[in-house]
Parts: structure tokens; C-alpha cells; sequence
């Protein structure tokens, strides 16, 4: 140990210390031996020497020539002298050789190259032994080199040639191109933190690893497409579409998805979620294929726009930008003048990329998965397609009852859609994640519970908040305890949920600036005020639209045979946008859906709908007949009093009011009287014939007609008068 020590002490007479450290472990170790020992011999005295280089050469495990060699290269040319150069001056490959050989490697596309180019070498050089050609030539030779033991020259080996092989990205950028190489280059890290939800949203489309039955649209079974779009910040899937590749009748081909589709979807995730209007604005991540809006100068919006990206920056006033991916559409070096067919980089949209393999993993289990590639396929997708199309055909013979009745070996179109969706909301949902950035964005929520062990379930914030005060008390007492608390990853739809209020929907009436009016269907209104419009894609069925815009405390009905331009998103039929044919806007109108017949909440929506419309068009008609009405009810009155023997002339009325005013005079003063004498005065108990015998009076009133206080005033009517 002691040596060692005084062996590095040395280390001040390496000059170049980053060379030092590129040497391995070994020769470094070799070095500071060697140069301790020749310190010690140029050290030792005069005729002292001898004994040092013996001592020397038994340490170092050399002769004491070498020993010798050690001290003399040392002291002409310093430490780097000391290095065993060994193995490392071998002329029998020269530079322009080891080129050419390399060269020979990057001209093979077979990934196992190395015996191939070692044909190709040996035959040029024994074309050139023997014709002499300087064609054939091998560069770095001026003449061919002579024969070795095995029939070709001194370094011509096979292994000698592998050794010359480029590394992979040499190889792979020769044979596939700078896409294909990429993936032997360093990343380029990026963060989420810093930036806010919806301040970055990527877009692209995916072919589903799974094939389904799509009922009455194709007779073989189909693999599901559609747009995803995924928001940076939270990770979280924010809208998805799903649909079939289809049979176009009026152009008789089949269709896939196409950048009208992906335009419409990004209008829908706009009006469903919104984008950011402060200074942050959001920024759109689209590809170059199909999952990217319009440009061409033949379509134009009424806001006069032939390209989405600029109708996106226009409506918004610029808070919405798009960006795009590189194209990998150029050769990987100019002089090799043919391009690869064009591509997208998805390094780009790294984050996307990587939840559609999240999303193909939770798909792999279902019935109908094709696997990763054609090579990876399952061996019954064969007889399942097979099947599935047999079981279709058998479909259109059925009668429809007998057509519920099919059972399919393949997820149906409905079928998938549903599982989809539940496939999406367990990604959102998850928190076994680990998201970039998570923890310094602050996405970490406590979780508490009652007792330290399994007895009580883990309860988040938004469960302890609506627990009793006294159960919330409990709970934060016990927060230092092991056991009561840990930590939780919030979802991204916890995040999503969390910050959503700070985006901005997009509003119906910028449809039309958005849309090229090529896109807009022509409409007109039916007798019966609706408007219909059929969608191959969307189902034999027309959709059906009342004509009638309500707008809060006005309702616009509109009439019979206008022609309008009608805005079908097929990402959400259930509201059209509709406005005229210059362009103005009109209004937004709601799908009218069939209801069930023991549906009667729906039921009585639509006849709401249908009241509120017999309601808007009753107030423009009622004013029209108001004299009618009026003359009528008039009518009514005159022959229900003749009927009921009531005064009906002037004359009769007038006299009958007269009577009627005289009698209420008369009443008055009767009840006036009545007041007076008292209540028990002319109670008929008090006015009933005399009991006794004796009393020979006779009865003032009978029972029959008690004594009334209108006596009074009309004492005619008195008997005994």
C-alpha cells in the first residue's frame, strides 16, 4: 500500500492528464509502475544503478534490457513512451483500405453483411491479381498485395472485415434513412412543467389492433380507425372518434378517414373543451398525413380562409397555432438524389405516440386482436374473418328478429364503441402512472384513513370533505401517524377536471369562418318545418332538425322553403349550424331523436318542443283573427243569455238594472233594520204561539211564516193588517 502511494506520487510528471484518462485501468497502472521505477534508477547514485534495474525488472516482470528501453524512451519522450504500443502498428491495413471496406458494408442492405463483403473484397482482389485492371483495384494497394496462408492477403479475413463494419447508425441511415436512424440518436428531453392545460394539445389518428363486425356497412369483419387528441399538461385523453373504413356509394370506392373528418374533429374538441385566450394561448400538434386540416386554394371559408391553420389563427385572434412534425421526405444525402416516400417524425408527438401503446395493450385481450404486425398476427384470424363474414351474409337473409339472434365471434361496431369508451376512461382514470414532471407540478394528493391497517379504505380529499366535522377532526389528528396517510398521484383526469374552467369553447357562429363553404350542405325547410339531411357514413336514417331557433326569451321560427347552408359536424350530429346563403349566420338547431314508446320523459320533451313551436307560430296568426274572436265570443254571450231567459235587448237590461238597483236600496235598509232591533229580537224561537191555555190571545205569527223585519217596510203583506 505504501509503494502504491509512492508510486502516484509521480503523477505530476503526466503532462497531459485528459490522455492519461483515457487509457484503461490496466495501462494506467503500467504506466505509473514503469515511471516510479525509472525515477528510482535516475535517483539511485552512481554505480548503485545495477541493483535498482534488477529489482526494477523483477517488479515489472520484464528484462533488464527492457528495463534499459524503459529509461532511454522515457527520457526522450516522456511518459506517453511508456505505453505499450503493441498491436497498435499493424501496416498491413491501410486507411484507404479500412474505407473501402466500410464502403462495401454500406452498399449491403442484409443486416448480416460481414461474410458477403468478405466475398466481395477476395473476388475484386483476385479480379485484379489476374487481369491486372486498375478498374479492380483495391484502394490502399498499389498492386495487389501477395497470397497468405489461407488464399487471400494478410488482413482479408472474414473476421478482419467485420471488424471494419460501420456502427448501426451508419448502417441504418445507408440501408433505411434518417428516420429510421434516428432512433440511434440521443433524445431531445422535454418537461411538462411549466406549461398549463391546454396550452399544448396533440393530435393524430390510429388503425385499432382489432378487428369487429360492422353490421349493415361492410360484409367482412373491419379494423376500427380514428383521431385522438391528448393534452400535454394533464396526459390525459381528451376526446377520441371512432370509424369504419366504408363503402362510398355515390363514388364507388371504399373511404378511410381524410383530413375533412380530422377538421371537423377538431372543431368538436373546440366546442366541447375550448382553447386558452390569455397570453399563453394553446398550440395544436398535427401530423403531415391525415390528421391535418384543409390547405387548398379552391375551398374558402366565408371568413375567406383556404387553409385551417390560418382560420384557426384568425378566429381565435391568434391564441390557436399549429404545429407540425418534421418530414422525413429527403434523401439522407443530397447527392443520393431519390427520396423516401414522405413521413412524419413521431418523435414530434412522443407523448401520443406512447398512450396509443397504452391503449394497444388494453386492447390486446379483446376477441379479433391482430397483434402488433402482419408477422405477429394470431393463426385463427384467418377462420375468424372467415366466419364473421359467413355470419354477415347469413344477416341480410334473416328476418330482423332472427338478426338479434346472430351471435358473432368478433366485437360489433356498437359493441366496440362501448369498451372503447370504458378503455379510454380506465386510462384517464389510472393513477399508477409516472407521468414526467408529476410530482413538481404539485399533482400529488394526500389520502388518509382511519385505522393503520386494511380495516378502513384509503379516502381522498374529496371524500374527506364531505364527511361530519367531527370525522374530518378525527382524521387530520391521526395525519402524523404511520399508517394513516400517504401520498396519491392524481390522475390526469383529476387534473383535466381541475383545471378546465380556464379554457374557452368555441362559439356556434364561428362555423362558418371555419368551414370552406364547398363543405356546407344546401337545406331547404319542409311544409312541416324541419330539415333533413342524410349521411351515408352516419346511418341510412335522415337526421332531423326543427326549424326553430330559440334564443332565450325570443324564439325565431323559420318558414317553409328557405333555402339555408346547413354545417353537419359528423363528430356530433346533435346540433347543426345552419346560416344563409350569403353566409350570415342563423342559429344552432337541435337534433329531434326518436323516442321509445314507454319512454315517456322522452315523449313529453318533444311535445314541449312541439308546443313551444305551435306557441311561436299561434302569436303571428292571433292578432289576424282578433276581431273574429272577438265577434264570436260576443256571439256566445247574446244566446247564452236568451237561453237562461236573462234580459237581453237594451231595454230589458237597462230596466232590469233599474229593478236591480231598487231592490239593493230595499235590502240595505232591511238589513239596516234587522241591526237595530237585535239578532234574538226577531229570532223565530221568540215569535212561536203561546203555550198557555189560558191565554186566549191569538197567535201573532205562525211558524210557517216567521216575522221578518221587511214587515216593516212593506206592511200589506201584513195578515192582520
Amino acid at each position: 500500500m505504501e509503494s502504491r502511494k509512492e508510486a502516484y506520487q509521480n503523477l505530476h510528471l503526466v503532462d497531459d492528464q485528459e490522455a492519461f484518462a483515457r487509457l484503461s485501468a490496466r495501462i494506467q497502472q503500467e504506466v505509473i509502475s514503469r515511471l516510479d521505477w525509472v525515477m528510482r534508477i535516475k535517483s539511485a547514485p552512481h554505480g548503485k544503478k545495477g541493483p535498482v534495474i534488477s529489482a526494477a525488472a523483477e517488479a515489472l516482470n520484464v528484462s533488464v534490457p527492457t528495463v534499459s528501453r524503459f529509461v532511454s524512451r522515457f527520457a526522450a519522450g516522456g511518459w506517453m513512451a511508456l505505453v505499450d504500443q503493441r498491436g497498435n502498428n499493424n501496416p498491413s491495413q491501410p486507411e484507404a483500405f479500412k474505407n473501402f471496406v466500410r464502403s462495401l458494408h454500406l452498399q449491403c442492405q442484409r443486416a448480416t453483411s460481414g461474410r458477403e463483403v468478405h466475398r466481395m473484397l477476395v473476388e475484386r482482389w483476385r479480379l485484379w491479381k489476374r487481369t491486372g485492371a486498375s478498374v479492380h483495384a483495391i484502394p490502399g494497394y498499389e498492386t495487389p498485395p501477395p497470397a497468405g496462408p489461407k488464399g487471400y492477403p494478410h488482413g482479408f479475413s472474414e473476421d478482419s472485415v467485420l471488424r471494419l463494419r460501420p456502427d448501426d447508425y451508419c448502417l441504418t441511415v445507408a440501408r433505411q434513412g434518417t428516420k429510421r436512424a434516428a432512433g440511434y440518436l440521443p433524445s431531445v428531453l422535454k418537461t411538462r412543467v411549466g406549461t398549463r392545460f391546454g396550452q399544448v394539445v396533440f393530435f393524430d389518428d390510429q388503425d385499432y389492433d382489432v378487428k369487429i363486425v360492422a353490421r349493415g356497412s361492410s360484409q367482412q369483419a373491419v379494423r376500427p380507425q380514428g383521431f385522438n387528441c391528448l393534452d400535454y399538461l394533464s396526459g390525459c385523453f381528451m376526446h377520441h372518434a371512432i370509424r369504419l373504413r366504408w363503402f362510398d356509394k355515390e363514388h364507388d370506392q371504399f373511404r378511410t378517414l381524410t383530413s375533412a373528418d380530422f377538421t371537423w374533429f377538431v372543431i368538436s374538441y373546440l366546442q366541447k373543451h375550448g382553447y386558452r385566450r390569455d397570453e399563453h394561448g394553446t398550440t395544436f400538434v398535427f401530423e403531415h398525413g391525415t390528421a391535418t386540416g384543409y390547405n387548398n386554394q379552391k375551398l374558402s371559408t366565408f371568413g375567406g380562409f383556404s387553409s385551417f391553420d390560418e382560420a384557426l389563427a384568425g378566429v381565435s385572434g391568434g391564441k390557436i397555432r399549429v404545429e407540425r412534425s418534421g418530414r422525413f421526405n429527403s434523401p439522407a444525402f443530397a447527392g443520393l438524389l431519390f427520396r423516401p416516400q414522405s413521413s412524419g417524425n413521431p418523435n414530434h408527438k412522443a407523448p401520443l405516440e406512447s398512450m396509443f401503446n397504452l391503449v394497444r395493450n388494453r386492447m390486446a385481450s379483446f376477441q379479433g386482436a391482430t397483434g402488433r404486425n402482419r408477422d405477429e398476427k394470431p393463426a385463427e384470424q384467418y377462420g375468424l374473418d372467415l366466419y364473421a363474414a359467413q355470419m354477415l351474409k347469413l344477416e341480410e337473409r334473416l328476418d330482423e328478429y332472427h338478426r338479434d339472434l346472430i351471435r358473432f365471434p368478433l366485437l360489433t361496431a356498437e359493441q366496440f364503441g362501448d369498451v372503447a369508451r370504458v378503455v379510454y376512461e380506465s386510462i384517464n382514470c389510472r393513477t399508477d402512472h409516472d407521468l414526467q414532471g408529476w410530482e413538481d407540478l404539485g399533482f400529488i394528493a394526500p389520502q388518509m384513513r382511519f385505522t393503520p391497517d386494511d380495516r378502513s379504505p384509503w379516502l381522498s380529499q374529496h371524500e374527506i370533505s364531505k364527511l361530519p366535522d367531527y370525522s374530518q377532526t378525527m382524521l387530520l389528528a391521526h395525519a402524523e401517524v404511520p399508517g394513516h396517510a400517504r401520498p396519491w398521484k392524481l390522475s390526469p383526469a383529476d387534473v383535466a377536471r381541475q383545471y378546465k374552467k380556464e379554457l374557452s369553447k368555441l362559439p356556434d357562429h364561428t362555423i362558418p369562418l371555419l368551414i370552406p363553404r364547398e363543405w356546407a350542405r344546401p337545406v331547404t325547410v319542409r311544409d312541416n318545418r324541419e330539415i333533413w339531411i342524410k349521411d351515408q357514413l352516419l346511418g341510412a336514417e335522415a337526421f332531423k332538425y326543427v326549424a326553430r331557433i330559440d334564443r332565450g326569451d325570443i324564439a325565431q321560427v323559420i318558414q317553409p322553403g328557405t333555402k339555408l347552408l346547413a354545417y353537419l359536424n359528423p363528430f356530433a350530429p346533435e346540433r347543426l349550424v345552419i346560416c344563409k346563403e350569403n353566409g350570415a349566420y342563423v342559429g344552432t338547431l337541435d337534433e329531434m331523436t326518436r323516442a321509445g314508446f314507454m319512454d315517456t320523459e322522452a315523449i313529453l320533451e318533444q311535445v314541449k318542443g312541439v308546443s313551444a313551436l305551435k306557441a311561436d307560430l299561434d302569436t303571428g296568426v292571433r292578432p289576424h283573427l282578433a276581431g273574429i274572436m272577438a265577434d264570436r265570443a260576443a256571439m256566445k254571450r247574446n244566446n247564452e243569455r236568451l237561453a237562461d231567459g236573462k234580459p237581453t235587448t237594451k231595454e230589458e237590461i237597462a230596466a232590469a238594472r233599474a229593478a236591480s238597483a231598487r231592490d239593493g236600496v230595499r235590502t240595505r235598509k232591511i238589513n239596516e233594520i234587522a241591526a237595530a232591533m237585535g239578532s234574538d229580537a226577531l229570532s223565530p224561537s221568540n215569535l212561536l204561539p203561546d203555550e198557555d191555555a189560558d191565554d186566549m190571545q191569538d197567535d201573532c205569527t205562525p211558524v210557517s211564516r216567521p216575522f221578518s223585519a221587511a214587515q216593516f217596510l212593506n206592511p200589506t203583506e201584513d195578515d192582520n193588517d
